[in-house]
């Protein structure tokens, strides 16, 4: 039955053939994390291959390549108990390197598991909160993330992960505005269209590092005017979705400056291109925290008759409150 399964999921992600984005999107990252657990280290490389050559996207739009990092990545964190312990994860990744040396997506997740460390030394509060004895581990891992990058820059860099991971290297290491440019232009010059890299800059952005709200607004109107040709307004919702998501949440309208006339017509654009339920969702509940009752009963109708993509929705109790505001009965709410 597991090996039918894997066959299904193999299927689901070379093939696209799945149902819902949610089901795609972690079929991807269980079919990474079942190669990596059997150590089959040729076929990660030819599925990363695949992606990065095609650019093959889910029905969300967003670049399989992308998800497929994230399921190599996720067991790092140590959030399930049947995750890997991450001294056997980078004892596996080096085994990956010794077989193939010029595996891009293997220096990729060495690269990442020494910067998941140097974050677990560090916790997540703010520096002044941080004793000096994580600050110098937390470093010594920085560098040595930045150190793998660097190694494997000559082929790993066609992957726009490597320079998603220099990127968190250069906010981390608080590098200097110019050199924090430089680097974010090299990237988006060989990489456009790679949504992470933008949303790894806006990190780099917020007020709790090195920027404040109209910085961001700045950096994304100039990531709309480098897009527009192939994208149309799209990264304006994207990257402000991005945003709401990490620093502002339901403070969102009020703290930042995002314009919510740029940013509906901006998922109009999206929904347009890529008409999937977590797009629906996620503009139906920007509309609702917008205060637009006019286009949250426009959509939110549309949610009630397709599926409700949960994911969309943090917190989820916003959806019901989202219900409330457009008279959308609970019961007519179906969650996957």
């Amino acid at each position: 039955m597991r090996s039918i399964l894997l066959v299904m999921l193999l299927l689901c992600s070379f093939h696209a053939v799945c149902e819902t984005e949610e089901q795609i999107r972690n079929e991807i990252g269980y079919t990474a994390n079942e190669a990596f657990a059997r150590e089959d280290f040729a076929l990660l490389d030819a599925t990363a291959k695949k992606y990065l050559e095609e650019k093959t996207r889910t029905p969300s739009g967003l670049f399989k390549l992308d998800l497929f990092h994230f399921g190599l990545q996720n067991p790092m964190e140590g959030l399930y108990a049947n995750d890997l312990p991450i001294d056997e994860i980078e004892s596996k990744t080096r085994r990956w390197i010794t077989k193939n040396p010029q595996s891009i997506t293997a220096h990729i997740t060495l690269a990442k598991i020494q910067n998941v460390r140097a974050w677990k030394a560090r916790g997540s509060g703010y520096s002044y909160q941080v004793s000096e004895k994580a600050m110098r581990v937390f470093r010594s891992y920085i560098a040595k993330t930045k150190s793998t990058l660097e190694q494997s820059k000559s082929f790993a860099a066609k992957d726009p992960s490597w320079y998603g991971l220099m990127i968190s290297v250069a906010r981390d290491q608080g590098w200097n505005r110019f050199e924090f440019e430089k680097l974010l232009e090299e990237a988006l010059n060989r990489h456009p269209d790679s949504l992470p890299l933008y949303l790894e800059a806006i990190v780099y952005l917020l007020p709790k590092w090195h920027g404040d709200a109209k910085q961001m607004d700045d950096f994304i109107s100039a990531s709309v005017r480098r897009t527009e040709k192939t994208k149309g307004t799209e990264m304006y919702a994207r990257i402000y979705w991005y945003v709401a998501d990490i620093e502002y949440k339901e403070e969102f309208f009020t703290k930042s400056k995002v314009s919510w006339p740029k940013m509906k017509a901006s998922f109009e654009t999206i929904v347009a291109r890529y008409p999937d339920d977590h797009n629906l969702n996620a503009f139906a509940r920007f509309a609702c925290m917008a205060n637009d009752k006019q286009k949250a009963t426009e959509l939110m109708k549309k949610v009630a008759e397709g599926d409700v993509a949960w994911s969309a929705w943090r917190p989820l109790n916003l959806l019901y409150r989202c219900a409330d505001f457009t008279g959308i009965p609970h019961s007519s709410l179906s969650v996957h």
